[in-house]
């Protein structure tokens, strides 16, 4: 059976490695417990942890890395695993053989073979640190790019980019300052060596500064690792505020819709208020010309009644005189 990456289709081989420092195979990760012992200081009120890490278990949800797009999937079914054996150091011709040595004593691994392991892990860790930082920030920035273009014409989300973007450029100070610590490991670790050249006999001491540069190298390991998931907890965040974008975008589209409808609707208001205004001055028109008839026609009935008044008054003097004709005056008694 053979080892393919479902992501990028990588096979363990360097014809199909796609990093730019040109990394290929697959890593075998698990969670697993991790022990410390534990030591109470009275004097400064802290507990203090052991150095030393002691790993317990087979380790849980087993999964494979990809060294080509540094993605993760699960073990096809049917596969065994088997830890293979370390491989022997070889001595130097100088340095006495195991048999020469009290039984059950610990040999100790030359100062060169490792200073020389543990440079090139340092090498390794600062350069797999320093490509996975800046494919994340490339992806990041043209992910943020790509939202100021989308946000031109919504003042509203502003704020909440130049918090992503701030968010993304203290994510990568946080990348610089790993990149720092991890060069300052390596300057150490030089001077190491170099020490290791100039007493070669002080191997016990070397060996607890390089298991303290080993314990150092985990914590940074550690740190990358929250740098990962932190990077990751930002691109969802940039996913979800162009998804919010485009909710808005189709609201807004469709209240421009309705208000389009609405000004169409108050234009043919408009109009029909324009007809209603003409039909009243229409009106008005009728009405005033109306009023002028009924003004005349009460000016004709006034003279109208004057007249009749002044007639019957005149047939009332004439009845009058009529009367006073036709009285006799009695004749004198004297006559």
């Amino acid at each position: 059976m053979k080892l393919v990456c479902p992501h990028c289709g990588h096979d363990g081989t360097p014809d199909t490695a796609r990093t730019a420092l040109g990394s290929y195979g697959f890593n075998y990760l698990a969670d697993d417990v991790v022990c410390r012992d534990v030591e109470f200081d009275s004097e400064t009120g802290r507990v203090r942890l052991s150095a030393g890490i002691k790993a317990g278990g087979a380790g849980a949800n087993p999964r494979l890395e990809c060294r080509a797009c540094w993605q993760t999937f699960p073990a096809p079914e049917g596969i065994e695993f088997e830890i293979a054996p370390a491989p022997p150091t070889a001595l130097p011709e100088n340095q006495p053989s195991s048999t020469s040595r009290e039984e059950g004593e610990a040999v100790p691994p030359p100062a060169e073979a490792l200073s020389e392991r543990f440079r090139r892990l340092a090498e390794g860790l600062s350069d797999f640190v320093r490509v996975c930082a800046d494919e994340a920030l490339s992806g990041v920035a043209q992910r943020l790019e790509s939202m100021e273009l989308r946000a031109e014409k919504w003042d509203g989300l502003a704020e909440a980019v130049a918090e992503l973007r701030s968010q993304a450029a203290e994510r990568a100070q946080q990348a610089l300052t790993l990149t720092e610590e991890l060069q300052s490991v390596r300057a150490r670790l030089a001077s190491i060596e170099s020490a290791l050249a100039a007493q070669a006999e002080s191997v016990p001491q070397l060996a607890d500064q390089l298991r303290e540069m080993a314990a150092r190298q985990e914590g940074a390991e550690a740190r990358a690792g929250e740098l990962r998931a932190a990077i990751e907890n930002l691109s969802n965040r940039i996913s979800e505020s162009q998804a919010a974008i485009q909710s808005w975008q189709q609201a807004w589209q469709a209240r421009l819709e309705g208000l389009e409808n609405s000004l169409q609707h108050l234009t043919g208001a408009v109009q029909i208020l324009s007809q209603l205004q003409q039909n009243q001055q229409s009106l008005q028109a009728r009405l005033d010309k109306q009023a002028e008839a009924i003004r005349s026609l009460h000016a004709a009935a006034h003279e109208r009644l004057q007249r009749r008044e002044e007639l019957q008054a005149a047939l009332q003097r004439l009845e009058q005189i009529a009367g006073a004709l036709g009285e006799t005056k009695p004749l004198p008694e004297d006559l």
